[in-house]
């Protein structure tokens, strides 16, 4: 099964095995103080996990204008970006109450590279004639916020939705020496550096559970996504998530599992920006509880 495959599915797998979680939970000592009080993951104020995830890229980006749109320059392929790079990842939440809770998320990579160019490609309204050598680089920041509600949390199991957005930041830049031609003609044989800023910003919406296997031993699972268009700018996104915690104490644990993301973001203005990110890889993290 690929990971596109896996992803595209990962929703509907979120919903039945909530489904028969609940159905196993409703047996159980609903809304028991007891269950409540000895189990970890689900009766904390605060929960703040830190680790990171190494995942692998397949990521696309396109600079220029409506009239000269440039080149879709596939950053692994075209620019040499390394495919695997580990990228931090801080995540947790704050609860409001039994039901009401805030969930946040960040991420951060920095990705850079030298090549000599085999294609021609435009960049920000420079062209980059083939033989150039080229220094890239691609630093990335994701912050992320929803508020979640959860349907229930009895102890034994949590099952909520919620709504937020996830907010890309994104600064590339190429530095080339060789044949590059500019808006104001050609220039041979001199450096020539190409900065651009951007950011993607993608209200979505949100689903997530976690399963009680033992008392100190959690099945977690998590969606976000959306497709909107808003004032010019297009974008859709996947987010799904899968985890197995482990609490040592009552107030740290450990834990690992699996992300997949895809971001497709368009924004056409007087401007004309794309990026694609296809990200997915192992993840894992300390957990602390409070």
């Amino acid at each position: 099964m690929t990971a596109r495959f896996a992803a595209r599915h990962f929703a509907w797998l979120v919903v039945v095995a909530a489904l028969l979680a609940a159905a196993g939970g409703a047996t159980a000592q609903s809304g028991s103080s007891s269950v409540y009080t000895h189990q970890r993951g689900m009766d904390e104020t605060f929960r703040l996990n830190l680790g990171g995830l190494y995942p692998t890229f397949d990521t696309t980006v396109q600079y220029g204008t409506v009239a000269v749109p440039g080149t879709e320059i596939a950053l692994e392929n075209d620019l040499g970006l390394a495919e695997k790079k580990f990228a931090l990842q801080i995540d947790g939440y704050l609860r409001l109450g039994r039901h009401a809770r805030l969930d946040f998320a960040y991420q951060q990579w920095n990705r850079s590279a030298a090549k000599i160019l085999s294609r021609q490609v435009q960049f920000n309204g420079a062209t980059y004639s083939v033989g150039g050598e080229v220094d890239s680089t691609l630093n990335v920041n994701v912050g992320e916020l929803y508020y979640g509600y959860s349907f229930v949390n009895n102890g034994d199991l949590e099952v909520g939705l919620g709504l937020g957005a996830s907010v890309f930041f994104n600064r590339a830049s190429l530095d080339a020496v060789g044949t590059v031609t500019g808006p104001g003609g050609t220039v041979g044989g001199t450096a020539v550096s190409e900065r651009k800023d951007f950011i993607a910003p993608i209200p979505a919406l949100e689903g997530y559970f976690t399963f009680t296997l033992t008392p100190r031993l959690f099945l977690n699972a998590k969606a976000r996504g959306f497709k909107a268009t808003i004032s010019g700018s297009s974008g859709s996104m996947l987010e799904a998530t899968g985890t197995l915690d482990v609490f040592i104490t009552r107030g740290f644990g450990i834990g690992g599992g699996y992300n997949y993301t895809r971001l497709d973001y368009t924004r056409d203005s007087d401007t004309l920006t794309q990026v694609r990110y296809h990200y997915s890889g192992p993840v894992f993290y300390v957990a602390l509880a409070f």
